[in-house]
């Protein structure tokens, strides 16, 4: 898989892209999908509680439209993960 990402020219793009190249060969290695896991396991923790949040604060006030809004982050942060 040889795809390019475009993403504006800055010296951290350009660090970033090189980083992504030079990985990219060893995407299958046991360590790098390590790695990968941790990285995407760190990411939802936050997000839930936040989507969370939202939800307990709409039961607390009482709040139908707060609830439902909560519900639905909820809902599409666990059918995006």
């Amino acid at each position: 898989m040889d795809t390019e990402l475009s993403l504006p020219e800055t010296p951290l793009s350009d660090a970033d892209l090189a980083v992504a190249r030079t990985l990219r060969h060893h995407q299958d290695d046991a360590a790098v999908k390590a790695l990968k896991t941790a990285s995407e396991a760190s990411d939802q923790p936050p997000l839930m509680l936040g989507t969370a949040a939202v939800l307990a604060a709409g039961l607390w006030r009482g709040d139908d439209v707060m609830v439902r809004r909560g519900a639905h982050l909820y809902a599409s942060v666990v059918l995006a993960t």
